[in-house]
C-alpha cells in the first residue's frame, strides 16, 4: 500500500542538507534555500507540505553540552522544490521572523534564518501534508495568522479552479503582503496586525480575522485555520455555530499563549484532512 502523504508516520525521509541562500523577502520573512544529495528523496506534494527542521542553537563550546543549546525542531511549509529529482534540487522555505519585529529577542528559528551562512548544515525530515482540501469541496474559508502565511499560500494555490469562498490572512507588517495564486472565486482579505506580537494573547487577532467571515449557516464548507491557539479555538467555535461539520474543519495551532501549557508534539502535528 502506498504511503499516505497526510500521515507523517508513513513519511520518514531524513535529509542532511546545507544552506545555499538566505534572502530577506519582507520585514517579517526570510526565504532560505537548502541543497544536498538527499533532496533526491523529497517529492513535492503541494498544498500545506511540511518539513521538520533541526535548527542548531549556537553557544559557547564547553566540555559539558548545555541542554538549552541542543538543536530544536521547527515545522516549516515547503515553498517550492526546484529541480526535483535531480542533483541540482533546491528546497525553499519561508521563515517568519517571529518575535523579531519588537525589541524582544527572536526564537531559534528566526535567529537561525537571519544568521545562517552558506554551507551551514541542517537536518530536515519530510513531514507530509498538513491541511489539504478534499477535491469534492467547492466552498472554502481559510484563516491564517501572520506566521502561517506560507501555509495559506500553498493551500490557496492547491485549490481547484472552480473553488469559491474567502481567505482572511493576517500580516505582521503591511509590506509582508505578497502576490498569491488562487482561484478567481476565492476572495483574499489582508488584515494588518494591530500592535506587536507578545506571545501572551491572541483574542484581538482572532476578533480581527473572524470579523471578515459571514455568520450564516453553511454546512458544505471546507474550513481551515492555522494560527495561535486562541485564534484556532475562536475559529472552531465560529464554524461550529455556522453549522460546519467538525470533519470539514482543518485546524493547526502553531503557538500557545505563555500562560497555556500544550503538548510539545502538538506544536507541529498536521491538521486533519476533511473527507
Amino acid at each position: 500500500m502506498a504511503a499516505d502523504p497526510t500521515d507523517p508516520t508513513s513519511r520518514c525521509t531524513v535529509m542532511d542538507l546545507e544552506v545555499c541562500a538566505a534572502v530577506r523577502l519582507s520585514p517579517s520573512f526570510v526565504r532560505v534555500s537548502l541543497a544536498g544529495d538527499d533532496l533526491r528523496h523529497l517529492t513535492p506534494l503541494g498544498a500545506d507540505h511540511r518539513v521538520r527542521a533541526l535548527i542548531p542553537v549556537l553557544g559557547p563550546v564547553g566540555a559539558v553540552p548545555d541542554p538549552s543549546l541542543l538543536p530544536v525542531t521547527r515545522t516549516l511549509t515547503v515553498r517550492a522544490v526546484r529541480h526535483a529529482g535531480t542533483p541540482a534540487a533546491l528546497l525553499e522555505v519561508d521563515v517568519h521572523l517571529h518575535g523579531l519585529t519588537t525589541t524582544e529577542a527572536g526564537g531559534p528559528l528566526a535567529t537561525w534564518a537571519l544568521e545562517c551562512d552558506i554551507g551551514d548544515p541542517v537536518t530536515v525530515v519530510d513531514a507530509g501534508v498538513g491541511a489539504q482540501p478534499h477535491p469534492s469541496c467547492r466552498e472554502v474559508e481559510i484563516v491564517a495568522d501572520a506566521g502561517a502565511l506560507p501555509a495559506a499560500a500553498g493551500i490557496l494555490a492547491s485549490l481547484s479552479p472552480g473553488a469559491t469562498g474567502r481567505a482572511v490572512l493576517e500580516l505582521a507588517h503591511p509590506d509582508d503582503r505578497r502576490a498569491l495564486t488562487h482561484p478567481a472565486g476565492v476572495d483574499v482579505t489582508w488584515v494588518v496586525r494591530r500592535g506587536f506580537f507578545d506571545g501572551r494573547g491572541g483574542s484581538t487577532v482572532a476578533a480581527d480575522l473572524l470579523s471578515h467571515l459571514p455568520r450564516e449557516r453553511r454546512t458544505r464548507l471546507w474550513a481551515c485555520v492555522i494560527g495561535g491557539a486562541p485564534t484556532v479555538a475562536a475559529a472552531r467555535r465560529h464554524w461550529a455555530d455556522a453549522g460546519v461539520p467538525a470533519h470539514r474543519v482543518a485546524a493547526t495551532a502553531h503557538w500557545w499563549p505563555e500562560t497555556t501549557a500544550s503538548p510539545s508534539a502538538a506544536l507541529s502535528a498536521p491538521a486533519p484532512v476533511s473527507r
